[in-house]
């Protein structure tokens, strides 16, 4: 029996590799997934309402990513 489903659980280790590298500006996905052995592809859709419910801030561009919205 599963307790949470695979998303929450790839939504909860995305926020706290982000809680350790709170500080330290944003992560690019394609850092993040091989970090935390994740198909990156999925983890980019999962962080997506992360940012939409303001717990992540993304950017764009050169020097973008997501980081954590708020201090942890």
């Amino acid at each position: 029996m599963q307790l949470i489903q695979q998303t929450s659980e790839y939504a909860i280790r995305a926020l706290t590799y982000l809680a350790q590298r709170h500080g330290q500006g944003y992560v690019l996905v394609r850092e993040l997934g091989p970090a935390l052995d994740l198909p990156v592809p999925y983890l980019a859709k999962v962080l997506q309402p992360l940012v939409g419910h303001g717990l992540l801030e993304s950017q764009r561009g050169r020097g973008g990513g997501h980081r954590l919205a708020r201090e942890p």
